[in-house]
């Protein structure tokens, strides 16, 4: 699935706060956030349904990650949203309060 525009409109299907933009730091890399904070990065041009092992980005100092599937960042933003749901995983998400 391309991560622009099809996975991008399904996020933000999911709550309109959620978007997705290329991260301008890692070329391959995109962000989904959330009222512009991070919830996790997904690869920047497709995402797969399910973890695929070979799929990978290679950062500049030479380390390699595997990308999130599409069912992996899924899970991310629903963990995310029931964070906050409550004041105080509202404020430790956001940075607010006595997580500021």
């Amino acid at each position: 699935m391309r991560t622009f525009p099809t996975f991008a409109e399904e996020v933000s299907k999911i709550d309109p706060r959620l978007t997705i933009k290329e991260n301008p730091n890692r070329p391959g890399l995109a962000n989904i956030l959330l009222d512009g904070k991070d919830v996790c990065p997904v690869p920047q041009y497709e995402i797969f349904d399910e973890i695929d092992l070979g799929y990978k980005i290679t950062f500049p100092n030479g380390w390699s990650a595997v990308h999130k599937s599409r069912k992996e960042a899924l899970d991310q933003i629903q963990s995310t949203l029931e964070l906050i749901k409550d004041q105080d995983g509202a404020d430790r998400f956001f940075g607010r309060g006595d997580y500021a």
